[in-house]
């Protein structure tokens, strides 16, 4: 199984490093999950803009999600990206 740990390369790290560096970065370790049924977000303007996160207008239905990685494998990739920032 390929995995990507995230779309930024090295000199996009190091140009937004360069552009605010006052500002970290941060890092996060999402889980994601297959929901059972597709869902689909319709755009609002307040979703616009440059955000990392939004505080959708309708909740979305999670029952009978189920994780992408199983629990042995989210670990794995988990220990092992923090292995790479020690």
């Amino acid at each position: 199984m390929s995995c990507f740990y995230h779309i930024w390369n090295e000199k996009f790290v190091s140009d937004r490093l360069k552009w605010k560096p006052q500002q970290p970065l941060y890092l996060l370790l999402l889980r994601t999950y297959k929901l059972s049924q597709n869902c689909e977000i319709f755009y609002r303007r307040e979703y616009g803009g440059c955000r990392s996160w939004i505080e959708l207008t309708q909740p979305i239905n999670i029952t009978n999600s189920v994780p992408v990685f199983t629990d042995d494998n989210y670990q794995r990739l988990s220990a092992e990206i923090c292995h790479i920032l020690t």
